[in-house]
């Protein structure tokens, strides 16, 4: 049986998309409760442009904040070489580099393809892991995109195979968006093509279109 862990990520992606913004108190007190609750690896901020996602516009001040203990680790998400540097500087544990697995996402979300957003991707976990830093890479709508519909088990178990031999720590987890309930198929057909596929969940939560994450 492998082992399962569980990442926390409501202080990152459970507020980003909110129409009120909490304050950085606010946040950081939710971080806290859930370090009391238990959470030992949570993805508390992301570092994406400000502009594009206010919500986490305070991420170096939440970082400042959060309760430091033994076995508790601190992860924010990145999307290029900008956001690992600021990421670098506030001591997160980790960092988490996100590539959308359909193409009309992935622009509206990075402003780039998937297979530019997977290059940049290898590039920024290399410099992290130079770093010290603990790294994961997040295929986003693996299961299903919001604007092309289901995404093929094939692209899904391509983009797998180029993550797990971008030389980040953590193998690659596979979040799915909200049409994950009609795609159990691709996953099983990605599973058999790629056995390097370890972590996947689902999670109906709302697809934004700016150039964020």
């Amino acid at each position: 049986m492998p082992d399962v862990t569980i990442v926390e990520v409501s202080p990152r992606d459970g507020l980003q998309n909110e129409s009120t913004i909490l304050t950085t108190d606010a946040k950081v007190e939710l971080i806290t409760q859930l370090v009391g609750a238990g959470a030992r690896r949570i993805e508390a901020v992301s570092f994406a442009h400000p502009r594009l996602v206010p919500a986490m516009a305070d991420a170096e001040d939440v970082m400042a904040k959060v309760p430091r203990q033994d076995g508790v680790s601190y992860a924010g998400l990145i999307l290029n070489r900008r956001g690992l540097d600021r990421a670098a500087d506030t001591g997160v544990h980790e960092v988490n580099v996100v590539v959308c697995a359909s193409d009309t996402f992935s622009r509206r979300n990075q402003n780039a393809s998937a297979d530019e957003a997977m290059q940049m991707a290898g590039e920024v976990i290399g410099t992290a892991r130079g770093r010290g830093l603990f790294t994961t890479l997040t295929l986003a709508t693996a299961f299903g995109c919001p604007f092309e519909g289901e995404v093929s088990a094939g692209r899904v178990a391509e983009l797998a195979r180029r993550a797990a031999a971008s030389g980040r720590s953590r193998r690659p987890r596979c979040p799915a968006r909200s049409t994950a309930h009609k795609t159990r198929a691709p996953l099983k057909t990605a599973r058999a093509r790629c056995r390097r596929i370890w972590r996947c969940g689902s999670r109906p939560t709302r697809c934004g279109a700016s150039a964020r994450w």
